[in-house]
């Protein structure tokens, strides 16, 4: 199991919204490049990092050219925040923050930063906040697709957009509303 993730499902992605997620990190303190060298850090499969520059993982997190990437975001140098980026639906990308080796406030760092994207990208359809990977093998990108299906583990914060969202899960049938915005998003929390 996983010590944490943040997940944003945006419904439509590109370029302009992959050079938002890179800025976005950087006025919350969380880097692409690593601050003590200057370092800008692609993963290979196997985890191995890959020298890139920002506009190469600007380009490459655009998914006009793969399905996936994954990259390295920095709080400080030895502090990295993983990210895979993969495509979704037909237009739209998957973005998943990994929070292992964070401390509790670097992880509510992370968690906060993909709450402010959810809320400002009109394309999230949904976010998932879940600091203690309590819920890392759900699949939330099929459920936010169908809007409906059995979830074993709960995170401790759902969003999703649109008054009947998930209206045929059972899965929210142990949340409470906890805010909503104008726009329908809601904020479900355990």
């Amino acid at each position: 199991m996983s010590e944490g993730y943040v997940q944003l499902l945006c419904e439509k992605w590109n370029p302009s919204s992959a050079e938002s997620l890179v800025a976005s990190a950087g006025e919350v303190g969380i880097y692409l490049a690593n601050p003590a060298n200057g370092r800008i850090t692609e993963l290979s499969e196997l985890g191995e990092q890959i020298p890139a520059d920002r506009g190469r993982i600007v380009a490459d997190i655009s998914l006009s050219g793969t399905g996936e990437v994954t990259f390295q975001f920095w709080i400080d140098e030895d502090v990295d925040v993983v990210c895979v980026v993969r495509r979704w639906k037909e237009r739209g990308a998957s973005v998943r923050l990994f929070v292992d080796g964070l401390d509790w406030v670097q992880r509510t760092a992370v968690a906060q930063w993909g709450i402010a994207a959810g809320l400002s990208w009109p394309a999230a359809a949904a976010f998932v906040v879940d600091r203690r990977g309590k819920s890392e093998d759900e699949d939330w990108e099929d459920w936010a697709e169908s809007g409906s299906g059995a979830v074993e583990d709960a995170p401790e914060l759902l969003a999703v957009r649109g008054a009947d969202a998930g209206a045929g899960s059972t899965l929210l049938s142990g949340f409470s509303v906890w805010c909503s915005e104008p726009d329908l998003l809601q904020f479900l929390v355990q």
